[in-house]
């Protein structure tokens, strides 16, 4: 859901950044449907297999990395591409840039880690940003201008 809304930013933008955010959050989509794979349907079947098993962990663990990295990406570049709308609020392409990098930044130093905890700080600050902009947005909207 979360990427159609993306993709509908994207398409009342239409910028190089804009572009290249979507297709940033898109690699992250991927990157989580992966790990959701390997615990949703691997994990089950080979948990009698202790290396086996283990293995698959730290595979879901890189495809949970990947995925955090580059929607931290998507969200800087997405904050960009909203700094360069004039009239545009300015809160919103600024969280983007700023959370964006705390996401990426967290995942390539090791600060961030992806426990029940990391993921829940994770989804907040997406949601945060998501919101933010939401409301620019219906606001706007509602003036009956657009992006």
């Amino acid at each position: 859901m979360v990427f159609l809304g993306l993709l509908g930013l994207w398409r009342s933008l239409r910028s190089d950044a804009a572009t290249a955010a979507l297709v940033f959050y898109a690699f992250g989509i991927v990157a989580i449907l992966s790990a959701a794979v390997l615990s949703g349907f691997v994990a089950p079947d080979v948990v009698a297999d202790r290396p086996l098993f283990f293995y698959t962990g730290q595979l879901n663990q890189g495809f949970a990395k990947v995925s955090v990295a580059a929607m931290g990406v998507s969200l800087v570049l997405w904050g960009a591409a909203l700094w360069a709308i004039p009239g545009f609020a300015r809160l919103p392409a600024v969280a983007g840039v700023i959370v964006g990098a705390v996401l990426a930044l967290g995942i390539v130093t090791g600060w961030l880690r992806l426990t029940v905890v990391g993921i829940v700080v994770v989804t907040l600050l997406q949601g945060i940003w998501i919101i933010l902009v939401a409301a620019h947005l219906l606001r706007e909207g509602s003036n009956g201008r657009n992006v």
